[in-house]
């Protein structure tokens, strides 16, 4: 049926895809801003300045709650307890989580409905979500509405940060498809009036095509930019290459991909606006943005965070593969959940108030299955701080074949010679070393994914 509602979206003239943008946009908007949506985000406001040892029991309180639920009503999390000698009354505080197995997204993509709450089965109003499939076929996530709202009352708290309400005029550039790939001529956009929100296609963006990118964000003023750091960097080259004035913005909200920081700089260049990072996941596990002062900080209303070490040990601080609880989503709970991601993190802060005591997110290392390796087997962190120097770079993708070698794909700018070519190479084996190979590949168009994201790394080295 979805196909079929597709094929006829391709087949109406702009004017009546804007009208079908503006109905979805209307349900989506219902969805996310629903009746309640004010008393999470008050909500909200008044936990964050809690001094630190409140926030820990405030989480520990929500903690509690939502475990005991998932014993007693959902199907996988009932069976565990049961066949562990485990009822809902053994979970006293935050303590209890490490009770818990850890699961991860074949185990809950193997049977989905086990993790689903008896008393919301069948409830009208279910919500279906689809996981973005970077590394392999997605996965289905159920929330109800007002788990549904509550998530979003998270990014409300942080837009309101710069002045910004669910009916801000925005602009975004994610993976939706929008139009027919072959459409060669503006306009590259739909309007969704329900959500005053114009939605660009992030498979359009070819150099012929940018121009009109930019001159349709100039004449419609949006107060902020939603968009993959991969879909807005293009025209953030395009400002800069040619001189052009900056684009005035009350927020620019980068999301879903890292935000390295050669990227960020250019970003700050051609837009006249706060630059934020924002980082989550469909499965609602976790809510992390940044702060004024660029760091990562954790929503502890919304998740558990917590990272497996190499020694195998579940710790709350530390480097290590992101493990998630979710405390929102009433519908699915995922407890102690693998995200699929390394980080390194710092527990809630209990000598601290407000947003200072958050945990955060120290160093974003990279997604697990593509990290990238030492011929013993070592991971190597962060490489975006190899393209600080100043290259003349407009992309770059770091590829690690099977034979542990490195190719950079690079998308070049003027000045990109034989000369910056070598101080990469040197600057990458200053950090993974002499013993791999490192070559550089110069491309005008580094490939996104099928759903429309740009992986900055990928691995074909696994050791587990």
């Amino acid at each position: 049926m979805n196909r079929l509602i597709e094929r006829l979206y391709f087949t109406f003239p702009v004017a009546l895809q804007n009208v079908a943008v503006s109905l979805m946009g209307y349900k989506l908007y219902r969805e996310r801003y629903g009746v309640v949506a004010n008393k999470y985000v008050e909500s909200l406001r008044q936990s964050e300045e809690l001094d630190g040892q409140a926030l820990l029991n405030l989480q520990s309180e929500r903690f509690v709650h939502f475990a005991r639920h998932a014993i007693a009503q959902v199907p996988y999390y009932r069976n565990w307890a049961k066949k562990n000698g485990f009822g809902s009354e053994d979970i006293r505080s935050l303590e209890s989580l490490n009770l818990f197995p850890i699961i991860d997204k074949t185990v809950v993509k193997t049977s989905p409905e086990r993790f689903i709450a008896d008393n919301y089965k069948g409830q009208y109003g279910l919500i279906k979500l689809a996981t973005s499939g970077t590394t392999g076929t997605p996965l289905l996530i159920t929330c109800d509405k007002n788990s549904r709202t509550h998530h979003y009352a998270f990014l409300s708290r942080l837009r309101r940060q710069y002045g910004l309400d669910s009916t801000s005029k925005r602009a975004t550039l994610f993976g939706r498809i929008i139009m027919l790939p072959e459409q060669n001529v503006p306009p590259f956009w739909r309007y969704d009036i329900a959500q005053r929100n114009l939605l660009m296609s992030s498979y359009h963006l070819s150099k012929a095509n940018i121009p009109h990118y930019y001159r349709k964000l100039l004449s419609y003023k949006p107060e902020e930019i939603f968009s993959y750091p991969s879909s807005i960097m293009p025209i953030a080259n395009y400002i800069l290459e040619n001189g052009l004035r900056k684009i005035p913005l009350k927020l620019l909200i980068t999301t879903a991909e890292p935000l390295p920081d050669y990227q960020r700089e250019i970003l700050r260049s051609a837009f006249d606006a706060p630059i934020v990072n924002q980082y989550g996941c469909t499965e609602m596990a976790f809510f992390a943005d940044e702060t004024e002062n660029g760091e990562m900080r954790l929503h502890p209303e919304h998740g558990i965070a917590e990272v497996e070490v190499t020694s195998g040990e579940v710790v709350s601080e530390g480097v290590g593969e992101f493990i998630a609880t979710g405390l929102i989503n009433y519908t699915m709970p995922l407890i102690r959940y693998r995200i699929g991601d390394t980080i390194s993190i710092r527990s809630i802060d209990v000598n601290k108030s407000g947003r200072n005591a958050y945990p955060r997110i120290m160093d974003m290392v990279g997604r697990t299955d593509d990290l990238i390796y030492r011929k013993d087997g070592t991971p190597v962190g962060r490489l975006d701080p190899v393209f600080k120097q100043n290259f003349s770079i407009k992309n770059a993708q770091i590829i690690q074949h099977e034979n542990f070698a490195l190719e950079i794909l690079v998308e070049t700018g003027n000045g990109f010679d034989s000369r910056q070519k070598l101080q990469l190479i040197s600057a990458m084996k200053q950090r993974v070393g002499e013993e791999l190979e490192v070559k550089i590949t110069t491309t005008h168009v580094i490939e996104k994914s099928l759903n429309g994201k740009f992986r900055a790394v990928k691995s074909y080295v696994k050791f587990r």
